[in-house]
């Protein structure tokens, strides 16, 4: 989020991308703020008119802040529901993240403690996107899955490794290695290696990980879980939305139980 504050100036804006369209939301500090949506057609110029806007705010004397908008996490855990404004999905988001938890002391797996809203806050700042409210929900509550390889034998990734890998793809990202179209066939993802927009969310110690998509091709959920492999060009959409996922469809395995 960006700010300015001078004299009689109290205002806020924040931009994220979503899709191929550029979003922006702006008002006055403490208010709800208006949203815009403009559609650019491709990833690419997506993200070239991000850059372009908030490089005008800056040069306005904007500041960017780091902090979560009003559509924050608070907000989002004092409901016991949320709907997706663009499917209309609901999601129970404490019946999910209880049902997590018992799955994961159902195979002797303890989740570790959760994280701090700054912490959220940094890893956000760190790779220019704005998780999901379910996503920021249950990293509040827990940080990952701590060191086991437990979610269909990958780590569910702490804030901190999530951020590290993401900077992994990131840097083969701006050598320009996944310039070519991955041309996987599935309905609902970008036809790509990998974008910044993809987010890592497990990882099996060889490369592959289950992703937080949040820039998902015509027809695809923004938040949905894909696969990713370094070295394949297969993917496949796993779930609608994390929470449904861990909950729902991802595997635990503990191989320390006798």
């Amino acid at each position: 989020m960006f700010e300015f504050v001078a004299g009689k100036s109290s205002k806020f804006w924040e931009i994220w991308i979503d899709g191929v369209e550029v979003c922006t939301r702006y008002g006055r500090i403490g208010a709800t703020g208006r949203v815009t949506r403009n559609d650019e057609g491709t990833i690419d110029k997506a993200r070239e008119t991000q850059e372009k806007l908030i490089n005008e705010k800056n040069k306005k004397g904007y500041t960017e802040t780091g902090r979560v908008s009003a559509l924050n996490i608070k907000k989002s855990l004092s409901k016991k529901t949320e709907k997706t404004p663009r499917q209309g999905r609901t999601v129970d988001i404490d019946a999910l993240i209880k049902k997590i938890e018992d799955k994961a002391k159902a195979i002797g797996m303890n989740l570790p403690r959760g994280a701090k809203q700054s912490d959220i806050e940094k890893a956000e700042k760190a790779m220019r996107v704005r998780l999901p409210d379910e996503v920021r929900a249950f990293y509040l509550r827990h940080d990952g899955g701590g060191d086991a390889y437990f979610v269909e034998n990958r780590e569910l990734l702490s804030l901190r490794r999530m951020v590290n890998e993401w900077k992994v793809w990131k840097a083969l990202f701006d050598k320009g290695q996944f310039e070519e179209d991955n041309d996987h066939g599935t309905k609902g993802i970008q036809k790509v290696w990998w974008i910044p927009e993809w987010i890592p969310v497990t990882y099996d110690g060889a490369g592959n990980h289950d992703i937080i998509d949040l820039a998902p091709g015509k027809g695809g959920t923004h938040g949905q879980i894909i696969s990713f492999y370094h070295d394949d060009e297969s993917r496949r959409i796993e779930a609608k939305s994390f929470l449904v996922w861990l909950a729902n469809k991802a595997e635990f395995i503990n191989e320390n139980e006798d």
